[in-house]
C-alpha cells in the first residue's frame, strides 16, 4: 500500500525541486499553492512523467479514494489510508489553516468535509490518519524545504479545537438585539442594522506555527543550517505508526546515502508534560 516512505523514497528518484506551474485558481499564491498540491499528489503516486497523462489518471484513481482541492479539503485520501492535507508558505511564518482547524485525525462525521468526501470510500465510517504536506516554495517556484508531518504529533485533539468554537458561538448568541443562525463555520448575525438589511458571517481564520518553529527543540530540525540546503525533505512520524509499515519499504529508503533516520521524542500536543516516541527521517538533496 502507497504510505509515507514509498512517496519518500520517490522524491530522491525526481529530485527536481522547479514546481511546474498548475493553474486551478486565480492569484499568484493559489497558483503556487496549486503547483504544490500537484507535486505532493506526484510524490505519492509517482507520476512525475507529463507524457504518460492517462496512465497517470489511471493511476490516481487507483490509489486515491479522494482528490479535492483548496476549497474540499482534504486535499487527498490514500485509498484506505491516510488523508493528505497540503500547505505552502513562502518562508517559515504560521500557516494558514483558513476556516479549518488543525487535525489529528479526520474521520467521516466531520462537518468540514463534503458528502462526497464522506462517501469516498463506499460509504461507510471511516477515520483516517492526518498528514500535513507542508512546503516552504520561493517566489521562483522552487522547494526549499517539504515537510509530512503526521497530525497526531501535530495537533490536538477535535474536542480543544471544537470547545473554542462553541464557546464563540454561544458568546455572540448571548448577544440582545440580534438574530444568530448556526451554520459550519462560527455563525452569522443577522440583521445587525435598524432596516435589517446587514449581516454578519463570522468565519473561524486558523492558523498554526511552521515545523520549523514547533519541533525546534530536535537536534536534527535546524532552520539556520537546514536552510542552506538546496532541497531538504523531513517526515516526522509516531513510532507507533511507523511500526505498521513494511520492512521493505524502510530498506528501500536506507539505499540513500543522503538519508538519516533518527529516533526523536516529541511534546504531546495535548499535554505538553508528555513525550511521545516518534520517528524522523531527513533527505538533504544537494
Amino acid at each position: 500500500m502507497v504510505n509515507v516512505l514509498s512517496c519518500l523514497r520517490n522524491i530522491p528518484d525526481s529530485p527536481l525541486n522547479k514546481l511546474k506551474v498548475v493553474v486551478k485558481s486565480g492569484t499568484k499564491v493559489n497558483k503556487m499553492g496549486d503547483s504544490l498540491e500537484e507535486y505532493v499528489k506526484n510524490c505519492f503516486a509517482n507520476t512525475f512523467d507529463d507524457t504518460k497523462r492517462e496512465e497517470n489518471i489511471r493511476i490516481h484513481n487507483e490509489l486515491f479514494s479522494w482528490m479535492g482541492n483548496q476549497n474540499n479539503s482534504p486535499y487527498l485520501i490514500i485509498r484506505g489510508s491516510d488523508a493528505i492535507e497540503v500547505k505552502k508558505i513562502e518562508g517559515v511564518g504560521s500557516i494558514a489553516l483558513n476556516s479549518s482547524y488543525p487535525k489529528a485525525k479526520l474521520s467521516s462525521s466531520s462537518d468540514m468535509i463534503t458528502e462526497g468526501c464522506k462517501n469516498c470510500e463506499g460509504g461507510g465510517s471511516w477515520e483516517k490518519d492526518v498528514i500535513y504536506a507542508i512546503g516552504t516554495v520561493s517566489n521562483t517556484n522552487e522547494i526549499k524545504y517539504l515537510f509530512f508531518v503526521y497530525g497526531s504529533i501535530y495537533a490536538a485533539s477535535d474536542n480543544i479545537y471544537n470547545r473554542l468554537r462553541m464557546k464563540v458561538k454561544t458568546g455572540v448568541n448571548q448577544i440582545q438585539g440580534i438574530s444568530f443562525t448556526g451554520i459550519n463555520e462560527l455563525g452569522k448575525v443577522k440583521k445587525v442594522d435598524p432596516l435589517g438589511i446587514t449581516d454578519l458571517r463570522i468565519r473561524g481564520m486558523w492558523s498554526i506555527q511552521h515545523p520549523f518553529k514547533v519541533y525546534n527543540y530536535i537536534n536534527e530540525i535546524n532552520e539556520a543550517k537546514d536552510t542552506q540546503n538546496k532541497y531538504t525533505i523531513y517526515a516526522l512520524i509516531p513510532k507507533s505508526k511507523f511500526a505498521e509499515f513494511y520492512r521493505n519499504d524502510i530498506n528501500a529508503l536506507r539505499r540513500y546515502s543522503n538519508m538519516g533516520l533518527y529516533n526523536i521524542r516529541v511534546k504531546d500536543p495535548n499535554n505538553s508534560a508528555n513525550l511521545v516516541d516518534a520517528i524522523l527521517i531527513k533527505i538533504i538533496l544537494q
